[in-house]
């Protein structure tokens, strides 16, 4: 199985390369700054990066969110755990 996963990592990987060398054409990009002519593989490597980029971002947020709730959820947990015990082993003070 680890080699049906190697081979179809390698041919992802030539399959990109081969398309890779057929987009070093240059293209217009128009920006806020101004103009650029580059190539369409550096383009669209470029936009992969960024769109990586705010997906982690994206990420961050929700994965913080996830963190507060857990710690919260902890604290909740270990306070009721605490007052089962109190709860199972009553200390009687009357006698």
């Amino acid at each position: 199985m680890r080699y049906i996963y190697l081979s179809l990592k390698v041919v992802i990987l030539l399959f990109l390369l081969i398309i890779a060398f057929n987009n070093f054409q240059d293209v217009s990009f128009y920006w806020i700054f101004g103009n650029n002519e580059l190539p369409l593989i550096v383009l669209l490597f470029a936009f992969f990066v960024l769109g990586i980029f705010v997906g982690i971002l994206g990420m961050m947020g929700r994965s913080w969110r996830s963190k507060r709730q857990i710690s919260s959820l902890k604290k909740t947990s270990k306070q009721l755990q605490k007052e089962i015990q109190k709860q199972n082993n009553p200390t009687n003070t009357d006698q």
